[in-house]
């Protein structure tokens, strides 16, 4: 029995069976997608409730034919407002019928909406099936060549984007999947990747790599990667924590080209029951008010961390070092007074002295004496450092 579609009428008439054509998943032909409200039907069918909305050619009849504007061509609405896989022209969709917002009025009045983009060439870039020898996907839209499907392991769920981007929910062993062995078959892991490494032919099944992949989010239950550190200094640590690629236990792990963080609204807060570690080039902190930095002990240096005890350097306390050299000059200031009045047992002068004594004086009162300020601002201390 031959199955007569019938979706140029979206309206059911009376010798039909809805019951039974609502069932039926008819293919038709996309040549138009309502993206915005630059189209000019985007008015027509309602303005927002047009996004998404397709004009089409069925597959089943003559009429209308491609040179029929397109205007004329029937429309169908998206099938799921919350999901969807916006078609490209000349791909294959699966059209149904369903009921319209009237539906309370009248339990026949229906329109058709489409679902899924038939895979004709199992390919997630396009699937574009033309009529005639010229493959038009759209306005600016060009076939991807640089694009291949992902290899699918045993029970995936894979969503695969057009241009090289992908979703992978995944945990079972197979040939292809080095993520998982026998020691974690089952154990769930979700990679999100974008911008996939480039291969000879398009059509060949590929899997996500995550350091030839422009980006990548891992998130592992107990796996390892075989990510390739950009910098593995670890110089600061008296035991190296397992890099990259040994690591194996719960990890989200991200790479990417540049990778920039921005809380917007309040704080940004990185919180880790052992370590957290950093390594670059360069490590620079900036800070409109100022940087705490706290610690049971703070090492600055390799070497202020890894040296015997004895030969450790701590950092002097500003005030207490004034303070304790202002005590000095006080001293040096009793002895030089002195010697500018220095004199024999007879009670002559002692000009040597005298002259030493006096320019020492001067020079502890208005120069040494001059720099320290204990307690307060100082040429001697840091405006901006501070230890306890």
């Amino acid at each position: 029995m031959s199955i007569k579609y019938n979706l140029n009428n979206t309206s059911f008439t009376d010798k039909e069976e809805p019951n039974n054509l609502a069932k039926q998943f008819v293919p038709v032909r996309v040549k138009k997608v309502i993206l915005d409200d630059t189209d000019i039907e985007y008015d027509k069918y309602g303005k927002s409730e047009a996004l998404g909305l397709i004009k089409y050619i069925p597959l089943d009849s003559d009429t209308p034919t491609l040179d029929t504007p397109v205007e004329e061509l029937k429309e169908a609405y998206p099938l799921s407002s919350t999901i969807r896989t916006l078609p490209l022209q000349d791909e294959i969709v699966l059209l149904l019928k369903a009921p319209t917002t009237s539906l309370q009025s009248s339990i026949e009045d229906s329109k058709a909406y489409y679902t899924t983009i038939v895979s004709v060439w199992n390919h997630p870039n396009h699937n574009g099936y033309p009529a005639g020898d010229t493959l038009n996907l759209g306005n600016n839209i060009q076939e991807g060549v640089d694009v291949n499907p992902l290899q699918p392991f045993p029970g995936d769920i894979i969503l695969d984007g057009r241009q090289g981007q992908s979703l992978r929910f995944g945990g079972y062993k197979s040939k292809n999947n080095a993520l998982t062995d026998d020691t974690n078959q089952g154990k769930p892991f979700t990679l999100i990747s974008n911008g996939q490494k480039t291969t000879d032919y398009s059509f060949t099944p590929i899997v996500e790599d995550i350091n030839e992949d422009d980006s990548s989010i891992y998130l592992l239950s107990n796996h390892t990667t075989n990510l390739i550190q950009a910098n593995s200094k670890r110089d600061s640590y008296d035991t190296v924590p397992p890099n990259s690629q040994s690591y194996k236990g719960s990890q989200v792990v991200v790479n990417g080209g540049r990778l920039f963080f921005n809380a917007k609204n309040e704080s940004a807060f990185i919180s880790a029951a052992e370590s957290i570690g950093l390594s670059s080039k360069s490590l620079n902190l900036d800070a409109d008010k100022y940087i705490c930095l706290d610690g049971e002990v703070i090492y600055l240096g390799l070497k202020a961390r890894t040296q015997d005890s004895k030969l450790k350097q701590p950092v002097v306390l500003g005030h207490r070092l004034e303070t304790y050299l202002s005590d000095i000059l006080d001293v040096l200031v009793e002895i030089t007074s002195g010697m500018s009045k220095a004199k024999t047992l007879k009670g002559d002068p002692i000009p040597g002295l005298i002259d030493v004594g006096s320019s020492a004086l001067k020079q502890i009162k208005e120069n040494l004496k001059s720099q320290l300020n204990p307690g307060g601002n100082s040429n001697l201390k840091s405006k901006k450092v501070f230890t306890e």
